[in-house]
């Protein structure tokens, strides 16, 4: 399926030719005249399409052949959107139904149609005819790969630099040299592998560590590799470097003999600097066998899957950190004024701001401060601080920078290549879901079912790649994955600067339209950073437009433009109901985000859309869905909020469904999950369960899921009684998260569940009865449990406890007291391991001080939190701890037992600054087992709106003491009494007011929101008000 790929070279090529064999075939036999000339070109873009697979290994094209490859790429798009409004009209079939008139209205639309695609087909056949003959004359068939012009090494810089001028070394540094210590007394071949982005230094650590340690070697050697490795310049360099003095020109069998003979008796200290890939790491490898003389291994890399597969065996991974804010500021000074300090106050602002946008990445930093030394106007400043994001990979003075940068894009595969650049359709800074950029993936055509994988399986393995490659940055990590990521300002600037040259994505912002290409537009983003109404240039033709992204104000742009649109993103924009005024009308729409705007309902023509494949109206004010949406007979990904209701029988009748999220349903309507059970195609479903008080009686519906084709469940809200469910044998379910209520116990059946490689419980008290149940399913590798009120008994996790396939486990307990350890040969393959837990004494713990970590022997990873009376928030380091207190004695003690570990792990403490963790210890014990309404019996005041707003300040900013995007912000405020509190205020969506039957529950529901995180003891809830679209709390 590779083939049918969308690429940025070879653009629709792939799926046009997949199209004109359709065309072909006996379905259409009576196209007899258009068959003819689709098989014209069907022939001839064949052959074009080998040459544009050949110019896309090459890096650095001659302007007649980018010529050429533009022209014909874009051919291919012309004609692609010539036969599919044909391809549609065709296939449209006719309602059985209609009328004499309907139906010669439909044959008379249809003839005008052919008659257009045949005056279209005349003049796209002749630019191909010209095309083919351009290509004859270019003679592309002895075109060789290259890898653009050799130049200078952009490496060599880093290699000699001067001592004094390196800044933010020592920390990275004195890591290492720690590692080499450590192991001193190891006779085994040990690989510390450096990773990281390009630009961030990897070079420079590695040459200062060789520069000080190779004296400490019998034999040492800094070998560089590069992109395209030639493995014989290598070995014999590395012949060179380890002391070899013969000439040689042995082939590379022999040059591995020589150099295996020459060490295998000395203590060898060499490093292999800027591996791609696996393969040169095995072939030079294969020289630097193990000899147990305790030799040292350091190579660097961009790739994190690369450098995970050297350092195996007792390996370590050195992740490099961009630089703090402090030492980006020292060394932009120090290249900037010769000075490690900026003595000009009118550039100080101006200065933190390019250094924001520099994000930490020395190269960046090193190449802006170069442009600007000796530069002292401010508004010289601004343009480059304008510049970073928009056309500094443009500036020749910053080439050493885009070289650097053009390596890793050049060392992508194809289909990678096309994913990371559409990712300039995002503006800086923005948060990239990664759910929705797989969706958008897929129905641009850059992502397709493999063997063995889903599509959107294949999409997550792409993000994943392009992770490991240190291209974007991984955040909102959880649970050890990604759930979103970022692209760095600078890698930002580049690939949006190499989207326009290959005319694949154009931006147009709120400060300048830019340089708009002549070519058609295929993919447009509006990015409007100061939501002011952005109008479209006027020599922007944008009905070719395939894709568009808008970002804030959508005045002025009508749908109705844009006749071809695939993908429409309008997601967190100022969009109103009218402006989905004729959307209907897009008749190839495959993918349609409407997420975080205003609108109230959908079009009730919607249905129409035969194409959409994904929908997203979460976080809107929809209130329902139209009854047509059940015709959107490709619909495979639905997100709505969770109190969009769903028209009655609506769920069964949706049967392409793959993915709906989230699916809010109350009591009363509960037996609407029954739905569920005729959409086979159904894998992922997300549902939120409202006020079930009767809970007992609506367990059948929601244990009926497990006996569906999912493969994912999520559940939250509840309560839920478990032990009543009865799930077939086998069950499929791969992953389940049950979160928002506490269950009583892990119910027996649970170890049943063969296929289940992921599980999120909320347990009441956990007992070692739970963790048994747990530990007896076979397959699961991800395990995050939380528990309200402890741990009942102590449990004591050993060899024979199961867990035998877990790599992540995470464990949260609410209440004192872990009562936890873990034995020798427990849990084999943890990986990463995370716990928090409250702290008021020694005592809490009730058992090992270190959990027995030190008996976890796969450890990589560790994060310990921990919740108290302490001094500080944030991050933890015992040794900079002056007090003698048990958080720093129970932190020395983890500490020292992860020391112990063989893989090195990371590790983590986070100290949460907690006042009540004592009395929630111990006085709320007599909550236990109650809801809201029995341990908060008494009644509140209502409060007016305009109260509130007196006792805050209208709240103002200066008023705030935390803010929050979805559970609220909160503020200090003064009563009219003169009493002191705290005003928590949220907004309310109407979609999710709909979740509720009336006024009561919805005060219910946000009362319990406001009290579960305080104590009565500590904190009070004086009383709240609630309007159409607000609701605020007194505490």
């Amino acid at each position: 399926m590779a083939t049918m790929l969308v690429g940025v070279s070879t653009g629709v090529m792939n799926t046009l030719l997949s199209k004109l064999s359709k065309i072909l075939e006996d379905k259409y036999t009576k196209l007899k005249g258009v068959r003819r000339q689709i098989a014209f070109f069907r022939n001839e873009l064949s052959s074009m399409k080998a040459a544009l697979e050949m110019l896309e290994t090459v890096e650095e094209l001659d302007p007649l052949q980018k010529e050429w490859r533009d022209t014909v790429r874009e051919l291919a798009y012309d004609i692609e959107d010539c036969i599919d409004p044909f391809l549609v009209l065709v296939d449209q079939k006719q309602d059985e139904q209609s009328t004499f008139f309907k139906g010669f209205s439909y044959k008379l639309k249809k003839m005008k149609a052919r008659h257009e695609i045949s005056n279209e087909i005349e003049e796209l056949k002749t630019r191909v005819i010209e095309a083919s003959k351009r290509h004859k004359r270019y003679n592309f068939v002895g075109l060789q790969s290259s890898h653009g012009t050799s130049g200078i090494d952009p490496r060599l810089r880093a290699l000699y630099v001067e001592v004094d001028e390196l800044v933010g070394i020592k920390g990275p540094k004195e890591h290492v040299m720690e590692w080499f210590a450590k192991g001193r007394g190891d006779v085994e071949v040990k690989v510390l592998s450096v990773v990281g982005s390009g630009g961030l230094g990897k070079t420079t650590l590695a040459n200062q560590i060789f520069r000080q340690l190779k004296c400490q070697f019998e034999c040492t050697g800094f070998v560089s590799v590069s992109r395209s490795p030639d493995i014989k310049s290598i070995l014999r360099q590395m012949h060179t470097e380890v002391g070899i003095t013969d000439d040689t020109s042995e082939d590379e069998r022999q040059l591995i003999d020589k150099i295996r003979d020459h060490l295998k008796d000395k203590r060898y200290f060499v490093v292999i600097d800027d591996v791609w890939d696996v393969e040169a790491w095995e072939a030079v490898k294969l020289a630097l066998f193990n000899n147990r003389c305790g030799s040292r291994i350091v190579m660097t890399t961009r790739n994190a899957a690369v450098a995970s597969h050297c350092s195996r065996g007792g390996g370590c991974v050195y992740q490099m950190e961009p630089l703090s804010f402090v030492d980006s500021k020292m060394l932009f000074c120090q290249r900037a004024f010769r000075s490690q300090e900026l003595y000009y106050p009118h550039l100080e602002e101006v200065c933190d701001e390019i250094l924001a946008k520099c994000g930490g990445l020395p190269l960046a930093i090193i190449t802006v401060s170069s442009l600007l030394a000796g530069k002292h106007a401010k508004d010289e400043w601004d343009r480059m601080l304008t510049a970073i994001g928009h056309a500094l990979a443009k500036n020749p003075d910053a080439a050493n920078m885009t070289k650097i940068l053009s390596l890793s894009y050049f060392d992508l595969p194809h289909h990678l290549r096309t994913c990371f650049l559409y990712l300039s359709v995002f503006p800086e800074d923005y948060k990239i879901s990664k759910q929705h950029l797989i969706n958008r993936w897929i129905a641009e055509g850059f992502v397709h079912e493999e063997q063995g994988w889903r599509t959107y399986e294949v999409g997550g393995n792409y993000f994943n790649d392009l992770i490991n490659r240190s291209l974007i940055q991984p955040v909102d990590i959880n649970d050890g994955q990604a759930k979103a990521c970022q692209v760095h300002d600078i890698i930002l600037d580049f690939i949006t600067c190499k989207a326009a040259e290959e005319n694949f994505v154009t931006s147009v912002n709120s400060v300048e339209h830019g340089n708009i290409s002549e070519c058609r537009v295929r993919r447009l983003c509006v990015k409007n950073h100061n939501n002011e109404k952005v109008s479209k240039p006027t020599s922007l033709n944008v009905t070719h437009v395939r894709s568009l992204t808008m970002f804030g104000h959508v005045d002025g742009i009508s749908l109705f433009a844009f006749p071809i649109l695939r993908v429409l993103d309008l997601s967190y924009s100022l969009l109103k109901d009218k402006h989905l005024k004729n959307i209907e009308k897009l008749h190839f729409l495959k993918y349609l985000s409407l997420r975080s705007t205003l609108i109230t309902k959908l079009p009730r023509k919607i249905g129409q859309l035969n194409c959409l494949e994904t929908l997203d109206i979460s976080y809107t004010e929809i209130l329902e869905l139209p009854l047509s949406i059940a015709k959107l007979e490709c619909l495979a990904n639905l997100y709505v909020g969770r109190g969009t209701r769903f028209p009655d029988r609506l769920i069964g009748k949706m049967h392409s469904l793959v993915e709906l999220e989230e699916f809010g349903v109350s009591c009363e309507l509960g037996k609407s999950l029954q739905g569920f059970s005729q959409l086979s195609k159904l894998r992922t479903l997300k549902v939120h369960l409202f006020w079930w008080s009767d809970a007992e009686g609506c367990q059948n519906y929601v244990s009926a899921l497990l006996s569906s084709n999912l493969h994912h469940l999520y559940l939250t809200g509840g309560p839920l009684i478990m032990e009543k469910w009865y799930p077939p044998s086998p069950c499929i379910i791969r992953k389940l998260h049950i979160i928002g209520c506490y269950i009583r116990k892990v119910p027996n059946w649970m170890s049943s569940l063969g296929s289940l490689t992921e599980l999120q419980l909320w347990i009441h008290r956990m007992g070692p009865n739970d963790i048994e149940i747990l530990g007896a399913i076979p397959s699961l590798c991800f395990l995050k449990l939380k528990t309200m009120c402890g741990i009942n008994g102590r449990i004591i996790i050993c060899s024979n406890k199961g867990f035998r396939s877990l790599t992540y486990f995470s464990l949260r307990i609410k209440r004192c007291g872990t009562l936890l350890e873990f034995e020798p040969e427990s849990m084999p393959k943890l990986d990463n391991f995370q716990v928090e837990f409250r702290l008021h004494g020694m005592d809490c713990l009730n058992g090992a001080s270190d959990f027995g970590i030190q008996h976890l022997s796969a450890l990589t990873k560790v994060k310990i939190g921990i919740w108290g009376n302490i001094c500080s928030d944030g991050i933890y380091d015992p040794e900079q701890d002056m007090n003698n207190s048990i958080t720093r004695s129970v932190v020395s003690l983890i500490k020292a037992a992860i020391e112990k570990l063989p893989n090195h792990p990371t590790s983590r403490f986070h100290l949460e600054y907690d006042h009540g963790s004592c009395l929630l210890g111990e006085t709320s014990q007599e909550f236990e087992g109650q809801g809201p309404d029995e341990a908060y019996p008494r009644q509140h005041k209502i409060f007016s709106l305009r109260e509130l707003e007196d006792a805050t300040n209208c709240f103002s900013n200066s008023n705030v003491l935390q803010r929050g995007r979805f559970d609220g912000s909160m503020y200090k405020g003064r009563l009219g009494d003169g009493s002191l509190v705290v005003v928590k205020k949220d907004y309310i969506s109407r979609a999710l007011s709909m979740g509720y039957p009336n006024i009561d529950w919805r005060t219910r529901h946000f009362q319990t929101q406001v009290e579960m995180p305080v104590h009565r003891n500590l904190m009070r809830l004086h009383g709240f008000c609630i309007t159409p679209t607000k609701r605020t709390a007194a505490i």
